[in-house]
């Protein structure tokens, strides 16, 4: 039988009415003088005990608030014991402060990051801190720091390693966590290159350099993707145009992203043999022009030939829509036939060709006196022989022509490496036009350019022994020449200079 025993020194009528006021509530409650027992057994509590509670199925809870809950009470008792629910520890008031007790640290660390990095690349490292923990670091190279996460800039090979924190809260202080972080060099930088501008329909071919070990990201336009180092896109169309971008990934490191434009065009190149306007197409950035002048004409009799117009070449960095004045420079008229005299008449030089303001090539030169020799031009025209023959031929990519017994016509240098940075068509020298052959020789025409070996030439003579032109854009007409009789034959008029533009 359960019984409740209370305190000796109570009056008996009222420790009677006391327990049998209180027995339904308190059965398994047993008091004594010396404290109370709460138990199924009816076993007296411990001698040094108010209060000696036992039970193996259940346990005692105290009063749980949150710590603003117990912040809240005013004047707590000395001694008053309640569960702060803020921090899960038991809290203790001894008069001036709340005292803690959290027995078994709660504090769990957990760290989170990316811990597989290049060199170059940024360290970031976080922990599970509860709020109002702190948290301290340690790693390599003495690297210490505090807070809830931690970043390191531009990591490099040395501070790879182990990277750990501990948690710290009222006093409690957790287990160390850590986590190993590596490093691996730098991969090298991407660059991207293409062959643009696409003529349409032809392929379009991307290029990435070399990464060792590396797998390769294309994009572009039309949603284009592949994992190709070079990849290709064949049959080319005006959609395909745009900016293409790849970066390279091996092992945990990934490059830069490079871009390169690509213009995929109906025409990548236009030729002017007359004025007009160019306007750069959409997508172009850079141009590459030759202009060459109009070539002079040849003078009549044995006189020299006339020299071939000028050649000049350059890149421009250009913007679409832009437009620029083209200036074709026509070619210079050959000297008249004229009876029994050496004068010249009729004769006039090649005009210039120009692009907008960038560029121009002057015409090619021609004699105005008598006896005069051969003329100054992109190539040289061919001095004449005055009683003999041959006459000197014309010049070719800016050569010097031909003498006899009179002066040759100075070239300007040789102009045929400046042509090799066309490709849109083959551009070559032409050949200077050969001298007259007859008892009063002629001199050559300085030799133009040739685009894709065809073009206009300088005018010949009218004889077959007469002064021959030179070939391609700007030639420089032959001159006449004449045989014992006295008629000066007429010389040849110049070529029509060209303006050509690629891109």
């Amino acid at each position: 039988m359960k019984m409740l025993y209370l305190s000796t020194n109570m009056q008996p009528n009222m420790a009677t009415r006391f327990v049998f006021l209180l027995l339904p509530f308190f059965l398994g409650v047993v008091a004594v003088a010396q404290g109370v027992g709460i138990n199924a057994s009816g076993t007296a509590p411990h001698p040094s005990a108010m209060l000696d509670v036992a039970d193996t199925t259940k346990g005692m809870l105290i009063p749980r608030m949150t710590e603003q809950q117990r912040n809240a009470m005013a004047n707590p008792a000395y001694g008053l014991m309640i569960l702060n629910t803020s921090t899960d520890c038991i809290n203790l008031w001894d008069g001036n402060n709340w005292l803690q007790s959290c027995f078994q640290c709660a504090l769990n660390p957990v760290i989170s990051g990316s811990t597989s990095l290049c060199s170059g690349d940024t360290l970031n490292l976080s922990v599970n801190a509860p709020q109002g923990a702190t948290a301290a670091w340690s790693g390599p190279g003495g690297f210490s720091a505090s807070g809830a996460s931690v970043q390191i800039q531009g990591i490099q090979a040395a501070q790879a390693g182990n990277y750990q924190v501990v948690l710290s809260q009222n006093g409690c202080v957790s287990t160390p966590a850590s986590v190993s972080v590596s490093v691996a060099p730098a991969l090298p930088q991407v660059t991207a290159s293409s062959n643009s501008p696409v003529s349409l329909n032809n392929t379009i071919q991307l290029n990435a350099t070399t990464v060792p070990n590396a797998t390769y990201f294309w994009s572009g336009p039309n949603n284009f993707t592949s994992t190709s180092q070079n990849p290709s896109i064949p049959n080319a169309q005006l959609t395909m145009s745009g900016t293409y971008s790849v970066f390279a990934v091996a092992g945990a490191c990934t490059t830069n992203t490079a871009t390169v434009p690509v213009s995929v065009a109906v025409q990548l190149f236009q030729t002017f043999t007359a004025g007009g306007t160019f306007t750069v197409p959409p997508g172009i950035s850079q141009i590459r022009v030759l202009c060459v002048g109009g070539g002079g004409g040849g003078a009549s009799g044995h006189q020299g030939g006339g020299g071939s117009g000028y050649v000049q070449t350059g890149t421009y960095s250009v913007s679409p829509g832009q437009n620029y004045t083209v200036t074709v420079g026509a070619g210079g008229a050959g000297a008249s036939a004229v009876f029994n005299t050496n004068n010249i008449q009729g004769i006039s030089p090649g005009q210039a060709s120009s692009f907008g303001n960038l560029l121009t090539a002057n015409g090619g030169q021609v004699v105005t006196s008598v006896n005069g020799g051969g003329q100054n031009g992109g190539s040289g025209g061919g001095g004449s022989c005055n009683g003999g023959s041959p006459g000197g031929n014309g010049g070719t990519g800016g050569s010097n022509g031909g003498s006899c017994n009179q002066p040759f016509g100075q070239g300007q240098g040789n102009f045929t490496n400046s042509l090799t940075q066309f490709i849109r068509n083959n551009i070559t020298a032409g050949a200077g036009g050969q001298g007259g052959n007859s008892s009063h020789s002629g001199g050559g025409g300085g030799g133009g350019v040739l685009i894709n070996n065809a073009g206009p030439s300088g005018g010949n003579g009218p004889q077959s022994w007469s002064g021959k032109g030179g070939a391609g854009y700007g030639g420089g007409g032959g001159a006449g020449g004449y045989n014992s009789a006295s008629i000066r034959e007429s010389g040849g008029n110049g070529a029509a200079g060209v303006v050509y533009v690629e891109w």
